[in-house]
């Protein structure tokens, strides 16, 4: 059986929502990367803070970068989203009443 290597960052990225709720709750962030370490994690606590200033920094720089890509989306390429004609299903009857 193969084992799935992951970065440590990776790991703080995708766990970020949830590492941020704890903290909000009174959670030490000694205590999150401890059980880290017991969920078999190789990770210090001075380690685990800098990975998680990181994977901040990468999430703010993210939604930046979105919000600058949907302020400058020219308004017609917005329209024709909007108004691309429906795909049919031609496999279903058709019903009487919408026909005129």
């Amino acid at each position: 059986m193969s084992v799935i290597k992951r970065s440590l960052a990776g790991v703080i990225r995708e766990r970020l929502a949830d590492i941020e709720h704890q903290i909000k709750i009174g959670v030490s962030q000694k205590t999150i990367a401890q059980n880290m370490k017991i969920e078999g994690y190789e990770i210090t606590y001075q380690y685990f803070r800098e990975l998680v200033s990181r994977a901040r920094n990468y999430e703010k720089k993210h939604k930046v970068q979105q919000a600058i890509i949907q302020q400058f989306t020219p308004v017609e390429e917005k329209k024709e989203e909007a108004t691309k004609p429906k795909s049919f299903v031609f496999d279903s009857k058709p019903d009487p009443n919408k026909l005129f």
